[in-house]
């Protein structure tokens, strides 16, 4: 049983409700010591899905009360 206190978990059941199960996850893989691009695709990929209705709110700067 996950803690119902869990903020990752909070907002990953808040974000799958009404979905179609289809992934809510990407993943981006890279050469070794090919950091710099990978997180340049990351971002890149970032700033396209941000102003989607439906794209996921930021949680990490949320603190537990």
């Amino acid at each position: 049983m996950r803690n119902r206190k869990d903020l990752v978990h909070q907002a990953a059941l808040e974000n799958e409700k009404g979905s179609a199960g289809l992934p809510v996850a990407v993943q981006f893989v890279g050469k070794p010591y090919g950091e710099d691009l990978v997180l340049s695709v990351m971002k890149w990929f970032e700033l396209q899905w941000q102003d989607q209705k439906d794209y996921p709110p930021a949680i990490i700067n949320k603190r537990p009360v």
